[in-house]
């Protein structure tokens, strides 16, 4: 009996985005190094460190390997560290080789320090991790807050303003209109204008009648 051939790993339908993995390390300056999760993040793929790979071992099939600096990418260990992740020891030699020659420090391991070699366009690419049930309920929680406090102000900004203009209403009916003054003092001038015309025909008359009177008198006398 024969063991059944098992079928060769078919490459991912992400062909599509070797252009733009391809892209993205051809920016990677001499003597820098980037992880493959970097290199998919930048290129707007995240969490497709696996494609990055499929892409960069099609290079040899494709000619493609001169014009893109393949040795600048490794796998990464930790946030501080990355390494060569061939598991061909030829090629793993290789890489080694091409990165020492630009100036890249290469432990026993093959462990590059990121901090001193690496090399990202906005900082290091961390994957998002996904929120534990805790995180959610706090940010929901928080949300929350933050609604209720919101409400709070604004009814209590509207009860201030309605209280305000209540006030203002109130102010603005118990006060006296302001033409009243006016019109008093205006009604106090003709009063005391009429009153002073009436003092002087009353003179006048007196003086009339005391005219009128003077001679008759005399003439009785007489």
């Amino acid at each position: 009996m024969r063991a059944p051939r098992r079928e060769a790993a078919k490459i991912p339908e992400t062909v599509s985005w070797w252009a733009e993995f391809y892209e993205v390390i051809r920016r990677i300056p001499r003597g820098r190094v980037c992880t493959y999760g970097a290199v998919a993040a930048m290129a707007g793929h995240p969490r497709a460190a696996r494609h990055v790979g499929h892409a960069l071992s099609a290079l040899g099939e494709s000619g493609e390997s001169g014009r893109v600096p393949w040795q600048r990418v490794l796998g990464s260990r930790s946030r501080q560290r990355a390494a060569i992740s061939i598991k061909d020891p030829v090629g793993g030699a290789l890489q080694r080789a091409l990165l020492e020659a630009e100036g890249v420090a290469i432990d026993e391991r093959g462990g590059v320090s990121l901090d001193r070699f690496g090399w990202f366009e906005s900082g290091p690419v961390v994957t998002p991790r996904k929120k534990s049930a805790t995180q959610k309920g706090a940010t929901k929680t928080a949300s929350t807050t933050k609604r209720a406090v919101t409400k709070t102000v604004s009814a209590t900004r509207k009860g201030v303003t309605k209280t305000v203009s209540a006030t203002r209403k109130g102010v603005t009916k118990n006060s006296p209109p302001e033409k009243g003054p006016t019109r008093k003092k205006g009604a106090a001038q003709r009063s005391a204008a009429r009153s002073s015309a009436l003092a002087k025909i009353a003179t006048r008359t007196k003086g009339a009648t005391k005219r009128q009177r003077g001679p008759s008198t005399k003439r009785r006398t007489r």
